[in-house]
């Protein structure tokens, strides 16, 4: 960020790697990676209100707008879907929810509101897909302990 102090870290070759696959753009900076990556200064989104559900795809509460980008890392291999005609589109597969993309993607059984992440059209910042979710009502507090 301009203007603001910098500080030089050593890092090793598989951090440097790490850093360069979560990169989502050709202009996004080592620094704009990890600022992403640790949630710092990012905005949270707001579960948009749809005019007609067939504007995007929804789920869980949450609603994503045709042209929505989502990406996941697992193993080290990035993966890309978006939100096409009201359903999460990967690899030309069409699916009606994150984890079956998750799969699809990974070959594995996934909960997908843990991996994808989302990115809205026309915003420059990321959210995981669970972060979007509402608070539910029926989950129950942990215990307290009584000494």
């Amino acid at each position: 960020m301009p203007g603001e102090q910098t500080k030089t870290i050593d890092i090793d070759i598989d951090v440097g790697k790490a850093i360069e696959a979560a990169r989502l753009g050709f202009d996004e900076t080592p620094n704009a990676i990890l600022r992403r990556l640790l949630h710092i200064d990012a905005p949270r989104l707001t579960t948009p209100q749809p005019l007609a559900q067939t504007d995007g795809w929804t789920f869980g509460g949450v609603f994503l707008p045709n042209g929505s980008k989502l990406f996941m890392t697992y193993n080290g291999i990035e993966y890309w879907a978006k939100i096409h005609n009201g359903f999460i589109k990967f690899e030309g597969h069409i699916f009606k929810s994150l984890s079956g993309a998750a799969a699809a993607a990974t070959e594995q059984t996934l909960n997908g509101w843990h991996y994808w992440y989302v990115r809205l059209p026309g915003e420059n910042f990321v959210t995981l897909a669970d972060e979007l979710r509402p608070h539910r009502s029926t989950r129950k507090p942990p215990p307290v302990e009584r000494a």
